[in-house]
């Protein structure tokens, strides 16, 4: 089978020599009980925790990083996807796709603080801290506005349709949002609360996964059909580059230090994708994980990257860590 894989990648030119090793498996962390898909995650540095969003657990998992373990999970939860950490006022903020409900928990007790209701399916959830505001994408196509002081719903701006990843531009004037049943890449002005602008897709669909290097005005788009990363200058709205990548793709993350970026694909492989000097991207590194990881989060702080492993079979569900090599 090893060998398989080997000639695999090599017929793809993905290089797996140890010169080359970017990512290195530090542990496995268990989530005890945890069945069915698990979606995003978070982190709070301050007391060292990982909020792991199991969706068809209907809980949040949170686990001690020092100690490698859950140690508490939120309950009774409908269908979490989506979740963000406040270190301001040390919430936890868990957007449900069951009752639309975004729901505020203290990050101390656990205890939920607050309770925000939108009509369906609020999904991704963002917190922007130069405006003190939480975004929620819900529904058929809006992203919902709380007050990240009152928490209370203070806007909604629409889209075409319902909105997944979405990331904010450098000084959070805008903000730019996956629209896959659309094939748009939307762009809103978060100051006046409209659209500005979208990026119509042609050869690619299902763009669900997104991040953005702030300083190159540069958006990743992941796309599963065709499996491939979309690189687009965010000023001028150009395709500037597409690399095959594997399949189920869920989570991009971009290491702004080491120009590298990491994809987790549901098929079982995590990709390295580095640019060059010659503004070329490129598959550097294809990592076997497991069947249906496809979410993931890189915590700068930590150079860590998370991988949610499902229970599927004899593999149990638990959270893959990463240390990112330079």
């Amino acid at each position: 089978m090893r060998l398989l894989l080997i000639l695999f990648l090599a017929a793809l030119g993905v290089s797996q020599t140890p010169a080359q090793k970017v990512l290195e498996l530090l542990r496995e962390i268990p989530l005890p009980h945890v069945e069915g898909r698990i979606d995003h995650m978070d982190v709070d540095m301050a007391h060292q925790q990982l909020f792991v969003v199991a969706l068809g657990n209907n809980s949040v998992e949170i686990v001690d990083l020092k100690q490698g373990k859950v140690v508490r999970s939120i309950n009774a939860l409908d269908e979490p996807q989506g979740i963000c950490y406040i270190p301001k006022s040390d919430r936890i903020v868990v957007a449900n796709g069951g009752d639309g409900s975004v729901r505020i928990f203290d990050g101390s007790t656990f205890a939920e603080v607050e309770r925000v209701k939108f009509s369906d399916d609020a999904d991704n959830v963002r917190y922007d801290a130069l405006m003190n505001r939480i975004y929620v994408g819900f529904g058929d196509g809006a992203l919902g506005i709380i007050d990240a002081s009152t928490f209370k719903e203070i806007g909604r701006i629409a889209l075409p349709g319902h909105p997944e990843s979405f990331q904010f531009g450098r000084d959070s004037s805008r903000i730019i949002v996956n629209v896959p049943s659309a094939k748009q890449i939307v762009v809103l002005d978060a100051r006046n609360q409209k659209r500005i602008s979208s990026i119509a897709l042609e050869d690619e669909s299902a763009n669900f996964p997104m991040a953005l290097d702030r300083e190159l005005h540069l958006l990743f788009i992941g796309c599963r059909k065709p499996s491939r990363l979309l690189v687009i200058d965010a000023k001028s709205q150009r395709i500037l580059s597409k690399v095959d990548i594997d399949s189920d793709t869920d989570d991009i993350s971009y290491d702004q230090k080491n120009r590298r970026i990491y994809i987790s694909c549901g098929s079982g492989f995590l990709d390295v994708i580095e640019r060059n000097d010659s503004s070329d991207y490129t598959v550097t590194s294809r990592i076997k994980t497991a069947s249906g990881a496809r979410t993931s989060f890189f915590a700068l702080q930590l150079n860590q990257l998370f991988l949610a492993i499902p229970h599927r079979g004899d593999q149990g569900a638990a959270v893959w860590v990463y240390d990112v090599k330079h």
